[in-house]
């Protein structure tokens, strides 16, 4: 059986191994996924967070034996905290930016830092956050307030009332626990 990573802030996965398939979902920096299937140029993969499976580009994937994906089912989960969160890769200038909610695989907060396939990456110790059960129940109190909302599929009408888009929940999420005292105690 072999195994991923997502090393990139954002990997799409599509309904078919083809570039003009719909895209069904999309793989975090961080999100590890099994290989189901093999094609040219495509992995079916099935997401380990929430068995969501879909085809990705080949070139796109990180391959990790599964000895470390099982490490780190062992160890706790840290994400990302900001809206863009900068990650450093031992040797590169240019750091890696990738979005709020994004998984910091194996991350150690003694020294600020994880380690997949030989890379070390390094993020500030203020952007990364212990993800508790206490979090995924204020995280499902605040989705719960968006039921029957009603849903915008055009770019820019989200700012309309009534409506949002479902990639902005995160960011409605993170903007009520980050000002909400009572939210804010559980972080």
């Amino acid at each position: 059986m072999k195994y991923g990573i997502a090393l990139t802030p954002v990997i799409p996965m599509r309904a078919s191994a083809a570039e003009d398939a719909e895209m069904t979902n999309q793989l975090l920096f961080g999100d590890t996924f099994r290989i189901i299937e093999e094609s040219p140029r495509w992995y079916l993969v099935e997401n380990l967070f929430d068995g969501d499976t879909g085809w990705i580009d080949w070139k796109m994937a990180t391959l990790v034996d599964e000895s470390f994906v099982s490490s780190l089912q062992a160890k706790p989960l840290f994400v990302a905290r900001q809206p863009i969160t900068d990650l450093h890769r031992k040797g590169e200038k240019r750091p890696l930016r990738i979005s709020i909610g994004s998984v910091l695989p194996g991350y150690d907060p003694q020294t600020s830092t994880f380690v997949v396939n030989d890379t070390t990456f390094t993020v500030a110790p203020r952007m990364a956050m212990p993800v508790q059960p206490s979090h995924i129940r204020a995280l499902l109190r605040t989705a719960e307030l968006f039921l029957n909302t009603s849903y915008l599929w055009t770019r820019y009408l989200w700012c309309r009332l009534f409506g949002i888009r479902t990639n902005r929940i995160p960011y409605a999420w993170y903007r009520f626990t980050a000002q909400c005292p009572s939210a804010n105690s559980a972080w």
